[in-house]
């Protein structure tokens, strides 16, 4: 039969085990402390991106539709410009014939 002195010996190594692991899950849980404020952190980043991706989506459609505007800016801008030369060409002809009218007229009443 064990003495009292073994039961004690006994229990004070079963206290330092016991002593010894709940050091070790006390650091444990500091661990588990640290990463849950790193995830924290990362969640936070992912949160911040996120938000950045969407200004960033919304800034690529906005580019797209003002390429669109540029585009069909410079599809009026052209049609305007052959327009105008058009009107440009008309103009030139009816001074032309004006003027070619008005010689054959002089040229008639000046050569009897």
């Amino acid at each position: 039969m064990p003495t009292n002195t073994d039961k004690i010996d006994e229990l004070s190594n079963r206290v330092t085990t016991i002593a010894e692991r709940l050091e070790n899950v006390r650091k444990e849980t500091e661990g588990l402390a640290e990463l849950a404020v790193q995830i924290t952190v990362h969640s936070e980043r992912i949160d911040v991106l996120r938000k950045t991706t969407d200004v960033l989506v919304d800034m690529s459609n906005r580019i797209a539709v003002l390429e669109q505007q540029i585009k069909d800016l410079k599809e009026k801008t052209d049609e305007t410009s052959r327009r105008r030369w058009s009107v440009f060409q008309i103009t030139v002809g009816a001074i032309i014939g004006g003027i070619i009218t008005l010689a054959i007229t002089l040229v008639k009443y000046l050569l009897p």
